[in-house]
Parts: structure tokens; C-alpha cells; sequence
């Protein structure tokens, strides 16, 4: 169609000049032909030859229009107000540079309402991208919590119940249990409960019971959406609606489980990347109670040699039989009251245990002497805690031990022995053993006096505290005493 129109223009233009050319060619041989009339004759030639070029120009703007009009159209883009466009022989009327104008802020317009939707688009997509990898990180950084409690805290309860405070970042529940398998009795015992009513709960559980039982018999974590639904739950929480039980697993050796409950119905999604996160930390949890159980293994197999070395020094002492133990329990004692840490009660323990363990190297005649010590016997009688320390000294893992068992018979007032150490400069748990050891010394049998009365105790408790005496641990010892004559 823009060819023919085109080729119209160019013939309609060449009749023009070809007429002129004529009109002029036929005055040049005719002089007379015209006469007079010969400069109106140049005029109109003149005259059509500039109306056959603003024809050209008009025509060419006609024919741009056209084809502007003509791919709009065939993208769709010619608006209802554009009503007198015509395609064929027909030029464009009343298009405008306007009406382009206008349609080009139409197209850019719909260009950038694509693009922004697509940004926001995008945007959603990131921050969806950005909630998943914070979860994730979330995730990592309670396994990664677990596994630096495991290395960092010695007491196995503080341990468990940091793991059940870090497992609510994979579920929700109202309560929880921890239970360690007991193959001797082929059953699971409650090591620690958190939000779980123990007076409602079941201590030991046997194997072929319950949910937590079979997930320990078959090794495998356990969902239950509805508990009254499934024969296996074991009535124990009213409230309860679903549980979750988890196999703690070292090697395929079965070390017990962990079980959650709720109040609600399908709290628990077994989706895949839940059920991952709670495999790694039933196996976390696994490695903490089989460290724990490996160590209390050791440390048993450890006080039992402590206890044996015990009765041999004191078969030496026919006077001072079961002193250390009973120096032990009262010890513990004190330092239960003074809140100190499972690690530190552990050392107090035996520090207590051994702190005369020196008085193996001690004459017989004189640890059975029946009256009085000379004072050559009391002087060989002190070296007792440098003994013991000696003994001691190059068991790397009892160099704390060994530094209490040196200082159980210093004084805050720096008239102690062997080396007259004063208040700060002596260690706390030494401290805790020295009134203990007092203490037992005044209520038991002596070869030189008898058992001293409980008034006396406390009277001797009163007049030494401050100077042989921590005052905080003697003032502790007495309430001890106090309540052990009140339950007596």
C-alpha cells in the first residue's frame, strides 16, 4: 500500500513538470503565442512547481504517519481517539505530532508498570529467600549452642535442659522429658522433665510401653498428630494432643529419648527438613549423655580407688574410722547452701575425700597415741598436708585437689600450717574443708577426750569465726547442725 501511494506522488508531480516543460518549450518557439501574457504565463508555471513541492513534503509527512499508524496498529496500540486514520489511498488526517507524543507516553507508561511489578515481584521472592536463610542460620546456630555446651559445662542437667530450650526453635511444645535407657532393667528412666508435672509422670518406663517406648525399640523418631487416636500413648497428661519421640542413637547403641508433648492436634509437621533437624539433635543429644556416661564411669571407677586409699589410712587410725567420709557429707553440704557449681561440688568432694590422705606416711604410734601429742608429735603430725600434696603432685587432673588438700589446716588468720597463708590467699573449697573437719573432729570419739556437745560446737563455731574460721562457712555449718538436731 506505502509503494502504491508513493508511486502516485511521484507521477502526479511528473505530469507537473512535464506540463510546464511543454507550456514553456511551445512559448519559445511561438513568440507570438502568448503576446503580451508571457510573464503571467512564467508566473503560473512558477506557481504550480511550488504547489508540486509542498505536495512532496505534505505527501512524505502523510506517508511517515501512515507507517507510524500501521505498526501500531499491528501491536495493538491505536487508541479509540484516533478516529480518522485511513489506511490505503486515503492519507492520515489530523495526526499529529501530538497524538505520537502522547502514545509514546502511553507505551513507556505500560513499560514501567511491567517493570515495577516485576520488581516487586522480585523483592518478595528475597525476602522470602532472606526469612529462609535466617531460619536456617537460626537453625545451625542451636546446633552449633549444643555442641559448645557439650565442651563447656560439666554439669550434664545444665546441659539437657539448654538442649530442650534450643529444641523449641524446631517445635512447639508445653512440655518435655529426657530419658535415659537402662539395659539392666530394659527400661527408660526420667533424667530431667521441663514443664512436666512429675508427681503426674512416669519415672521408669519399659521399653515395650508407650510411644517413647517404641520409638526406643525400633530407633526411629516417632510422630503422633492425635495421641487419642493411636493405641501406643500412655495415659499420663490430660491435656495432652501430640507427641514426639526421638531415639538418642550413638553407633545403633540406643541411649534413650527424647519426648515432647502439646495440647494441640498436628503441632508437629513431618516434613522433611524438621525431621533432619531433629535426627542431628537427638544425635547431639545422644553424644552428650554418652560423654556423661563414659565420664561418671571414669569418676566412679576413680572414687572407688579414692575410697580404697581411704580405708587403708584410716586402718591406720583405729580413732579416725569413717572421719573422711563424714568430713565429705558435711563438706558437700556447705557448699550446696553456698550454690556452688556441679564442678565445684565434685572437687569439694574429693578434696574431702583425700585431704588426709598425707597421714599414710604417718608412725602409727603416733595417729593411735592414746593421750596427749608431744609437741615433737604434733610437729610430725603437720607435715601430713604437705605429704599428701607430694603424693599428689604430678596427677596433672587433681592439681586443684591437691592445692586444697595443702591448705585444709590454714587459718584466716594466717596462724594455719604448713605455710600460714591468710583470708584471700586461700582457696575457697580449702576453707569449706577446714570447718568440716572441725566439726567432725569435735563430734567424734578422740583418744584424749570425748564426743563435745553440740552447744560446744556451735560455741566453738561462734569464738573462731573470723580468725580459724571463713565466716560465711561457719556460719552455714551452724545452721546445719541447727537443723540436723531439730530433725533428730
Amino acid at each position: 500500500m506505502y509503494s502504491r501511494n508513493k508511486r502516485n506522488k511521484k507521477l502526479q508531480i511528473f505530469a507537473l513538470a512535464l506540463f510546464l516543460a511543454l507550456i514553456l518549450t511551445v512559448s519559445s518557439l511561438n513568440k507570438n503565442l502568448f503576446g503580451d501574457n508571457k510573464l503571467l504565463l512564467y508566473v503560473f508555471g512558477f506557481s504550480l512547481l511550488a504547489m508540486a513541492a509542498i505536495r512532496v513534503i505534505n505527501s512524505k509527512r502523510t506517508l511517515k504517519g501512515e507507517i507510524i499508524a500501521h505498526e501500531m496498529q499491528k501491536e495493538g496500540f491505536i487508541p479509540l481517539w484516533v478516529n480518522t486514520l485511513k489506511f490505503d489511498n486515503e492519507p492520515m488526517e489530523n495526526m499529529n505530532s501530538n497524538i505520537y507524543q502522547k502514545k509514546s507516553y502511553e507505551i513507556l507508561w505500560k513499560k514501567t508498570v511491567a517493570l515495577n511489578d516485576e520488581l516487586i515481584r522480585k523483592n518478595q521472592m528475597l525476602v522470602s529467600l532472606n526469612a529462609k536463610i535466617s531460619d536456617q542460620q537460626k537453625k545451625l546456630l542451636m546446633l552449633n549452642s549444643i555442641g559448645e555446651y557439650m565442651v563447656s559445662s560439666s554439669n550434664i542437667r545444665e546441659v539437657l535442659t539448654s538442649i530442650i530450650s534450643l529444641a523449641r526453635n524446631i517445635l512447639d511444645f508445653n512440655t518435655a522429658r529426657i530419658l535415659e535407657y537402662n539395659p539392666q532393667k530394659n527400661a527408660l528412666e526420667l533424667v530431667l522433665s521441663v514443664g512436666y508435672p512429675l508427681e503426674k509422670g512416669l519415672m521408669e518406663i519399659p521399653i515395650n510401653e508407650g510411644i517413647v517406648g517404641y520409638a526406643a525399640r525400633n530407633k526411629e523418631i516417632v510422630y503422633v498428630s492425635d495421641v487419642s487416636k493411636d493405641d501406643r500413648y500412655i495415659l499420663e497428661l490430660a491435656e495432652t494432643k501430640s507427641e514426639v519421640a526421638i531415639p538418642f542413637l550413638v553407633k545403633d547403641e540406643l541411649i534413650g529419648v527424647l519426648d515432647f508433648q502439646n495440647d494441640k492436634h498436628f503441632i508437629f509437621q513431618e516434613d522433611e527438613e524438621q525431621f533432619l533437624l531433629l535426627k542431628v539433635l537427638g544425635n547431639h543429644t545422644a553424644m552428650v549423655l554418652k560423654n556423661y556416661q563414659l565420664t561418671e564411669d571414669v569418676r566412679q571407677r576413680f572414687l572407688d580407688i579414692v575410697e580404697a586409699l581411704v580405708r587403708v589410712m584410716e586402718a591406720k587410725d583405729l580413732y579416725t574410722s569413717g572421719h573422711c567420709e563424714r568430713v565429705k557429707e558435711m563438706a558437700v553440704e556447705i557448699g550446696y547452701r553456698m550454690n556452688l557449681s556441679q564442678g565445684e561440688l565434685e572437687t569439694l568432694e574429693l578434696a574431702a575425700l583425700l585431704h588426709d590422705i598425707g597421714k599414710i606416711g604417718m608412725p602409727e604410734n603416733i595417729l593411735n597415741n592414746k593421750g596427749k601429742l608431744t609437741k615433737e608429735q604434733y610437729d610430725i603430725i603437720k607435715k601430713h598436708p604437705l605429704i599428701g600434696y607430694q603424693m599428689l603432685e604430678d596427677i596433672v587432673p587433681l592439681q586443684r585437689i591437691n592445692k586444697i588438700i595443702l591448705q585444709h589446716h590454714e587459718r584466716i588468720d594466717g596462724k594455719g600450717y604448713p605455710n600460714g597463708l591468710t583470708g584471700e590467699g586461700i582457696d575457697p573449697l580449702a576453707k569449706i574443708i577446714t570447718v568440716a573437719d572441725a566439726v567432725d573432729a569435735m563430734t567424734s570419739v578422740r583418744p584424749y577426750r570425748p564426743i563435745q556437745s553440740l552447744n560446744y560446737v556451735l560455741n566453738q563455731l561462734e569464738i573462731h569465726s573470723g580468725t580459724q574460721f571463713d565466716e560465711r562457712v561457719a556460719a552455714i555449718a551452724k545452721e546445719i547442725l541447727l537443723d540436723k538436731k531439730n530433725v533428730i
